[in-house]
């Protein structure tokens, strides 16, 4: 019986040549920035330009429903930090510390009047939650470029205003 190393050995030495130069490494400036521009986050923190860099790249390479399910990250991810700067995150806790579902963190962002968002991002708030949703647990629902494009716009609005909110950009 020959060893699993050995197993993996020759399969590598027994794939054709043209199939492994197919890929090249990927370099980190071949991609856009359609979704979220990045004189917007770059230089901001670390977890923010990861997650936006990686909503630019999933639109870029046409991973639509990893493009909404991040988006729908980073929108939580913000409004979180958004709470957390006007000391105010107990307001969207649970008794026992963690913080509440998006959708009862959207319904309390938009009633709450220290975070003062504008009327376009109220309104704006639930569009990538539903994209988000429907490409996470939907079995039947693919995300399509269209549906993106149709909130790009107002998504990134509604972003930099959280940026903004949470004292991250000035």
């Amino acid at each position: 019986m020959s060893s699993p190393y050995k197993r993996v050995t020759s399969f590598i030495e027994n794939i054709p040549p043209e199939l492994l130069s197919v890929q090249k490494p990927f370099e980190a400036d071949e991609f856009s920035d359609e979704i979220i521009p990045f004189d917007i986050y770059k230089g901001t923190h670390s977890y923010i330009e990861r997650i936006a860099d990686q909503i630019n790249k999933a639109f870029y390479f046409k991973i639509y429903d990893g493009c909404f399910v991040l988006m729908r990250r980073l929108l939580e991810t913000l409004l979180i930090l958004s709470f957390i700067k006007l000391g105010i995150e107990d307001e969207i806790k649970d008794p026992d510390g963690s913080f509440l579902g998006l959708a009862k963190i959207i319904n309390k962002a938009i009633s709450c009047k220290p975070l003062a968002l504008t009327t376009n991002s109220k309104e704006n708030l639930k569009s990538p939650k539903v994209g988000g949703d429907l490409s996470a647990h939907n079995p039947y629902f693919c995300a399509r470029q269209k549906d993106i494009i149709n909130i790009r716009l107002q998504y990134r609005a509604l972003i930099e205003e959280l940026l903004h909110k949470a004292d991250i950009i000035k």
